[in-house]
């Protein structure tokens, strides 16, 4: 299967909620052309799958794997998804993520489920001593070398996300453009630091070793 690289998928360099679809021009083509992210996010809700869910196929299908550091608590729905993915034996898991992300009516916490049984996501909390964690950045990566970091007001769920509830804004800085090296870079670095627990005032604790 041909993946069209992030460099040819027409991205512009600003969307604006009140100008722009957010999901249908920015997110569901760049998540398709990718096979690899990166997102730090204040507010994380499963709701957000079922809408991305047809650019998570070629996604999945290029080998793609997620990770996500969230601020916010999850719904128990969602705990109890992420649990059940993670001790259960679940044959054939990517196949049947497939099989959930091409189905119509596919449920959110299905989706969330079969991505941790499958190894697509890596979850991980970030927490302050006050207030929370409130990041919103994301880095995309292809197969080709291309990166786009993006950073804006957009948390991973369905309000941020369709153009009929929030106003948001994002910058995107890819990675064939001098704003790449001028604010994209940093953007990365910092997510990098964030995922190995490096900042002195934030805490990142890994779901795999620390949650239950």
């Amino acid at each position: 299967m041909s993946i069209t690289p992030l460099d040819k998928i027409g991205l512009k360099y600003t969307y604006d909620s009140d100008h722009d679809n957010l999901l249908y021009d920015f997110y569901l083509p760049a998540l398709s052309s990718s096979n690899r992210y990166d997102r730090a996010v204040g507010f994380f809700s499963s709701g957000i799958l079922k809408y991305i869910a047809s650019a998570l196929v070629p996604f999945i299908e290029s080998g793609g794997t997620i990770r996500l550091i969230i601020g916010d608590p999850l719904e128990e729905k969602e705990f109890e998804a992420i649990k059940a993915g993670q001790i259960s034996i679940l044959k054939n898991s990517e196949q049947k993520l497939l099989d959930i992300l091409r189905e119509e009516n596919s449920k959110a916490v299905c989706i969330l489920k079969y991505l941790i049984a499958a190894k697509k996501i890596d979850i991980k909390f970030a927490f302050r001593k006050q207030g929370m964690f409130h990041h919103k950045t994301g880095v995309l990566y292809d197969s080709y070398g291309n990166k786009v970091v993006f950073q804006g007001s957009i948390n991973e769920s369905p309000s941020a996300f369709l153009k009929e509830i929030n106003s948001e804004e994002v910058s995107i800085f890819p990675s064939w453009s001098e704003s790449y090296l001028t604010h994209g870079q940093s953007y990365k670095k910092g997510f990098e630091k964030l995922w190995e627990n490096q900042n002195p005032d934030t805490y990142v604790v890994s779901l795999n070793d620390h949650f239950y």
